[in-house]
């Protein structure tokens, strides 16, 4: 089950994640933006299943162009840990 999205946003993120998230991001992008062939081997490490990580990039990709800028590749990687911690 996925979390509550709605009050999910990168400042709500605290610190010490956002840069693990951060880092994780700078060593798979290329740029400004993660495409999904940048992001998948990062999500799918996860063991996630694919329509979990599906409805995550649905809910992280807020400027629906599909590719994540860092604040919603962070929204994703968490809501990654999230899932897998449990939380409703």
């Amino acid at each position: 089950m996925i979390p509550n999205h709605r009050s999910i946003h990168p400042s709500s993120i605290q610190k010490p994640q956002f840069l693990q998230y951060s880092s994780l991001f700078r060593s798979v992008s290329s740029g400004h933006v993660l495409t999904g062939l940048q992001a998948r081997p990062v999500l799918a490490s996860s063991g996630l299943s694919v329509a979990t990580l599906r409805t995550i990039w649905d809910l992280s990709d807020l400027s629906h162009d599909g590719c994540l800028d860092l604040p919603e590749f962070a929204i994703a990687m968490h809501l990654v840990d999230c899932v897998k911690l449990g939380f409703p």
